[in-house]
Parts: structure tokens; C-alpha cells; sequence
């Protein structure tokens, strides 16, 4: 049965046993050559195991039986990322937008690849998409709306956030400062355990809890 195969395989790829996995998948595309998403998943285990170039041809098998699935475009985009083919991984998630317009997840690895090689004009728009995932990251609501654009800060109360990881916020903390001396109020909601390093920020801000 190549679903009993596939479904044992999405298992063991859940708990990590890829090698496991991955036969588990060859053999449900041995019983059943038209298991599209049993290829897809295979090609991403191959991802997992590190096997980049073989990823990229099975996923290539894929496509050529559905040229229409955008969930392979993606996942092809990602492991030619990795790969460091860079204009190649573009088309691809270029390719699964145009299946897809709001696939959230291509739009977001777009944004990723453009900003690894440096293009920040293009990839910083594209990174909103971070928040409409099916895992959205930053997707915070607040009563307030959200600063767009920085032509009029005085008089104004700017609450600045972390969002991911201890590395973006001392990445970014040096922009606080700017707020501050264009004429902002600035409260300063950074993680607990890095507070004591940014009291040491210039400028004048105040340091809150998120909540």
C-alpha cells in the first residue's frame, strides 16, 4: 500500500529517522510512480540528509509530472539556496509565485535569497511575508498602527520590539538611537536576558516589557 509507505515515511521524518524515511518514500514511489507529494517529501529528506544535488533532480522528477506544483518550485528554490545557486533558487520561488500569487512561504524564502546577496531594496519588502506563514514570525498585534515610515517623529511614542532571536535585536539595536534623535520617544521592549547589555545603547529610551 503507497500510502501506509508514504504516511510511515512523513513519520519518520517527523522523528528525525531520515534515512528511515527515505526508503520509506522510494518505496511508495516504487508501488505508485505517480506520488507526486511522495516525491516532494523524499526530496526534502534528502535536504535534511545534506544531499543537495539529489534533492534538486527529484524534485525536477516532480515538476516534470506536474509543472503546476508550486509547493515543489518552492521546496526546489530552497535546496538550490542552499546550494549557493542563487539566481536559480529566485526562479524558482519566482516560478511558484506565479502558480501561487500568495503563497506566503515562497514569497518569504524569496526575501531570504535577496537579502543573502545583499539585495536589500527588493528583499526587505517581500520579508513582510514572514508574518502570513503557516509558522508566521512577528505577527504581534497591537492597538496601535505600525510605523511604515520615519518623515515625522516629533511628539511621537515608537514602541520598538524583538521579534526572533538575541543576534537580530543587537543586530538592529543600533537603530533605536536614530529614532530617539529624530524626535521620537522610544520604548525599548528587548528580551530579559539582554537588557543589561543595552542599558550601555546611546541615547535616551526607555526599556519595557513586551506585555
Amino acid at each position: 500500500n503507497p500510502t501506509c509507505h508514504f504516511n510511515l515515511g512523513n513519520f519518520l521524518r517527523d522523528t528525525r529517522r531520515f534515512a528511515e524515511a527515505e526508503a520509506s518514500y522510494r518505496r511508495a514511489i516504487e508501488l505508485d510512480a505517480g506520488q507526486l507529494q511522495a516525491m516532494n517529501n523524499l526530496a526534502e529528506t534528502l535536504v535534511d540528509l545534506g544531499r543537495l544535488d539529489e534533492a534538486v533532480a527529484g524534485y525536477d522528477k516532480a515538476l516534470a509530472l506536474r509543472p503546476g506544483y508550486a509547493g515543489a518550485h518552492n521546496n526546489r528554490g530552497i535546496a538550490l539556496r542552499e546550494l549557493g545557486r542563487f539566481d536559480e533558487a529566485v526562479a524558482s520561488f519566482d516560478k511558484a509565485l506565479s502558480l501561487a500569487p500568495d503563497y506566503a512561504e515562497a514569497a518569504h524564502n524569496k526575501s531570504l535569497t535577496l537579502l543573502l546577496v545583499g539585495d536589500l531594496e527588493s528583499g526587505w519588502p517581500l520579508y513582510q511575508w514572514r508574518k502570513r506563514t503557516s509558522a508566521p514570525v512577528g505577527d504581534r498585534k497591537f492597538a496601535r498602527p505600525l510605523l511604515t515610515g520615519i518623515d515625522d517623529f516629533e511628539d511621537k511614542i515608537v514602541l520598538v520590539h524583538w521579534e526572533q532571536g538575541f543576534g537580530d535585536t543587537l543586530q538592529f539595536c543600533r537603530y533605536v538611537p536614530l529614532l530617539q534623535r529624530a524626535g521620537a520617544t522610544v520604548l525599548f521592549a528587548a528580551q530579559p536576558r539582554l537588557r543589561r547589555l543595552l542599558r550601555s545603547l546611546a541615547g535616551a529610551f526607555e526599556l519595557v516589557d513586551l506585555d
